[in-house]
């Protein structure tokens, strides 16, 4: 009986560390990503115009994404994905904003893959 609690408590106590990686690492998870796409959003609603996917228009994804930022920081992770996409080479991040937020991309684009992996 012993055994059995201490390989339940070995395994919570795993998890609850993997939860504050997941959340709360110096280099990723919630706590890195969000400020990040906080940037993003302040550089984003610099733009107008252009066209990518089902946005006509930057405006209209900068409005889109503010929500799903919004819904993230309430704790939506289900938004993770939508940012993933946006921050994928390519789609829409890099279709309206381009060679100026590169490298904030990438790096939001890393912890992106990195929270998907944990």
């Amino acid at each position: 009986m012993e055994h059995i609690f201490f390989a339940l408590l070995t395994f919570d106590l795993l998890a609850l560390a993997g939860y504050y990686l997941f959340t709360m690492g110096k280099k990723g998870g919630l706590q890195g990503l969000i400020p990040l796409l906080e940037k993003a959003e302040r550089i984003l609603a610099e733009y107008r115009g252009g066209y990518s996917g089902e946005y006509i228009d930057a405006r209209d994804f900068h409005r889109d994404f503010v929500l799903e930022l919004e819904s993230l920081k309430q704790g939506n992770n289900a938004a993770i994905n939508r940012f993933r996409h946006w921050f994928t080479p390519t789609c829409e991040w890099d279709d309206f904003v381009g060679k100026e937020g590169q490298k904030l991309a990438n790096k939001i684009y890393r912890i992106l893959l990195e929270m998907e992996k944990s």
